[in-house]
Formats: C-alpha cells, structure tokens, sequence
C-alpha cells in the first residue's frame, strides 16, 4: 500500500488531547494513531463502496484553514448531537464519528443536500472502515 498523500505532520497528540477536552469526547486509539501520522491526508485508496468515497481526513489542528473543531462548528446546528466529522468526500459531505452511545464510536456518513434522514450507518469502528478503503 502507498503512503497517503497531503499530510500535513503535527507534533504528538497533544492537539488531539486537546480537541477531545474541546469537543467532550473521546477517540478511538486506531484513529488517534492514524491522524498523527495522516493530518489532513488523503488515502491511497479512496472508495469505500460503490455509494462513498474519502476525499481527506479532516486536519486536527489549525494547520489549515479548516479542521475538526472549526468543520463541528460551522456544522454542529445541521448534525445530530455528539456527531463529529472526521473526513470528507469530494461533494462537502463527512464521515463522522456518533458518539451517542457508549463504547467505540460507529462511523457514519452525513450528506449535507438532506434535510432529513441525512445520517447513514458506514461500519461500527474506524478501524473497519480504514480496512474498507479499496
């Protein structure tokens, strides 16, 4: 497999300590790991399945003009509670974590030209869905 492409390096986890403190959540270890080494990367392989592909991973820190914490606000009044993006597509819409229940965080997606029912189940851990990238 390639390396991603477009990352931009951030210093540690610090900023991903912060942005949970932020945000009032808690990631999961397999994408902390990915976004310390992936800021802002786009993958290898971009589709998910026949319906989705990822453009990038949102930045965590404010290596660019966007990232998690400026993407949940602008977004927080159109997302469901304790919904928050983490990449996007090539047409403005985002992979998020849900964090309303416990334990690990599913990944859905968000299609931003919906009013309603614009929440779709993508895979039950982030892991699975690295995995999934074809």
């Amino acid at each position: 497999m390639t390396s991603w492409r477009y990352v931009k390096p951030i210093q540690g986890k610090t900023v991903l300590d912060q942005l949970e403190k932020d945000l009032g959540i808690k990631f999961p270890k397999s994408y902390v790991d990915c976004a310390v080494s992936n800021n802002g990367g786009r993958p290898p392989q971009s589709k998910i399945n026949d319906d989705l592909t990822i453009k990038s991973l949102v930045h965590v820190d404010d290596s660019a003009d966007t990232n998690i914490l400026t993407t949940w606000a602008i977004l927080k009044d159109r997302l469901p509670s304790k919904c928050v993006p983490f990449a996007s597509d090539s047409f403005g819409n985002y992979f998020c974590f849900d964090f309303s229940a416990s334990g690990e965080p599913p990944v859905v997606f968000w299609d931003h030209e919906k009013m309603e029912n614009a929440i779709e189940p993508v895979v039950d851990s982030f892991e699975k869905f690295v995995a999934m990238l074809q």
